[in-house]
């Protein structure tokens, strides 16, 4: 045998995954998981229309750098119309699609104005514009959302938001600025939480029907709900009634913003899962499993991902409200983050009773699963891996017996050598579970029987799918766990030379076991 003598470096080996190890909340998942999708959640939106496309080419053209000494005239002006005129003129350049000027329009020292003409109640086209104005300047670098906040502008945002005498418009632009101050830091999120923006927010969702707002006002408080370090649970907690009757709109973007709000929500503790299964969503959140649009599938599955990281209970709702039904289809997208969501997904719910992982049988998403092991991304097998060596933890081993049925061992020993340690590691804990309920069948098998002793029919299959070449080779990875682990597979599941020197050939009869496919079980 090469590499280290498995009698001389005999030691204590690690237990294969427990069922309270196995269910993974978003810790070192979580981190690859959410990486890729960082891109998807926009943290910040700057305010151009297309009405500016359409000035450009009418009496009331975009104004030019050039022309900002007089826009900065009139802005500080003791007119109002003039004030209004240069405000204006401000927010013109600040919403141009590409490269706004913000760096020029803050060097001129303009914000504090800006900040100021937020306060006048009696001049609301003032108002708007200046928000208008600061919203867009906020929507920058975190410079300039700084100096936005340093000039005071959080707290008569907030207040635009609270008066009675604002206009629905005026408050929805005082929300976007207040989404892009709290998408910018976990720092500046608090700030806003501190000084009651989220109450605000909510005052400004009763009644109104104007979808732009409703739109806005989503997004702003699922950028409150994001971040680490995560923000004041009491505080955000607030959002859930609101976020729950917002999910059960039909447009995208309300939904897509909502379910992303649910899932920060929902990451972490068992008391942040209960508090969102204590809205009634669920329900809701597992149909939007079946939306046609992935912006809405993404957050939805995750969110319905962070719930079956619970305890037991908190994972049956999430199953008795039919979400196994929606699985095997969200396997077969071809999005590679999709797939990885929903393989971590079933990993959770694979992690808990065997009569959940009955139900993950029955529902016929384990082929799925297995088929990514055999074709899927390296990202994805990683996460099929879990899904799978959960299963023959948890389960019995007339459950196992049924994974063997399926073809799981072929994918298993295939990916003994990959690069992915962590796949090996994950494996081999499956590998040996696979292997002790076929020990187990034999065992049995030999109880009852009156003739030839059978041999373990699951390590003779590891071997025709040159699993047992694998973990020889597997003696000498550089990697002590999984060093460990193979060798107690190879000791406890397969003779070596040295053993079987000595021991004669049993004869076959017409009744042994061939090892020609997966046995039958009896027992």
């Amino acid at each position: 045998m090469s590499g280290r003598s498995r009698q001389e470096t005999r030691r204590s080996v690690k237990a294969t995954i427990s069922g309270e190890d196995a269910r993974r909340k978003r810790e070192e998942t979580s981190r690859s998981l959410r990486q890729s999708k960082k891109d998807e959640v926009m943290l910040k939106r700057r305010h151009f229309t297309e009405e500016l496309i359409e000035e450009a080419t009418t009496s009331s053209p975009i104004p030019t750098l050039e022309e900002l000494p007089m826009i900065l005239d009139a802005v500080r002006s003791d007119n109002v119309q003039r004030q209004l005129q240069g405000t204006r003129q401000i927010r013109k350049l600040l919403s141009v699609e590409r490269n706004p000027p913000i760096d020029d329009v803050i060097a001129t020292g303009v914000i504090p104005t800006l900040v100021q003409y937020l306060t006048v109640n009696h001049l609301p086209d003032l108002q708007f514009e200046a928000a208008w104005a600061l919203t867009n300047i906020a929507s920058g670098t975190s410079k300039h959302t700084l100096t936005v906040v340093e000039s005071g502008a959080v707290p008569q945002f907030i207040n635009m938001m609270s008066s009675f005498g604002s206009s629905e418009e005026l408050k929805e632009q005082a929300i976007w600025a207040i989404g892009n101050i709290a998408g910018d830091s976990p720092a500046l999120r608090d700030l806003c939480i501190d000084l009651n923006a989220i109450p605000s927010i909510l005052g400004t969702l009763e009644g109104t029907t104007r979808i732009s707002l409703l739109r806005n006002a989503t997004w702003t408080l699922s950028n409150m709900c994001r971040g680490k370090p995560e923000p004041n649970l009491a505080k955000v907690q607030l959002c859930l009634p609101a976020l729950a009757k917002l999910a059960n709109y039909t447009d995208e973007e309300i939904l897509t913003d909502a379910c992303w709000a649910l899932s920060y929500l929902s990451d972490g503790s068992n008391q942040k899962i209960q508090a969102v299964i204590d809205t009634g969503i669920v329900p809701r959140l597992v149909s939007l499993l079946g939306h046609s649009s992935t912006t809405v599938i993404t957050p939805a599955l995750r969110t319905v991902g962070n719930i079956v990281t619970g305890d037991d209970s908190q994972t049956q709702h999430v199953l008795s409200v039919g979400v196994l039904k929606y699985l095997s289809a969200l396997l077969r997208i071809n999005k590679r983050g999709i797939q990885k969501e929903t393989c971590w997904l079933i990993s959770n719910v694979t992690a808990g009773t065997a009569t959940q992982i009955q139900a993950v049988i029955e529902a016929g998403v384990m082929p799925e699963i297995i088929s990514l092991l055999e074709d899927g991304a390296l990202e994805v097998k990683r996460e099929a891996s879990w899904a799978l060596s959960n299963a023959t933890c948890a389960g019995n081993v007339e459950q196992i017996h049924t994974l063997v049925k399926m073809g799981c061992l072929k994918p298993i020993c295939s990916l003994l050598d990959c690069s992915d340690s962590r796949i090996i590691t994950v494996l081999l804990d499956a590998l040996e579970n696979i292997l002790k309920a076929g020990k187990t069948w034999a065992e049995k098998r030999n109880l009852s029987s009156k003739g030839v002793e059978e041999s373990n029919p699951f390590a003779n299959l590891v071997e025709e799918y040159d699993g047992l070449d694998k973990l020889e080779g597997l003696q000498t990875h550089h990697q002590e766990e999984i060093y460990n682990k193979t060798i107690k597979i190879l000791e406890n599941y397969f003779q070596t030379e040295d053993e079987n020197e000595n021991t004669m050939p049993v004869q076959s009869t017409p009744n042994s076991f061939q090892f020609t496919g997966v046995p039958t079980f009896s027992f």
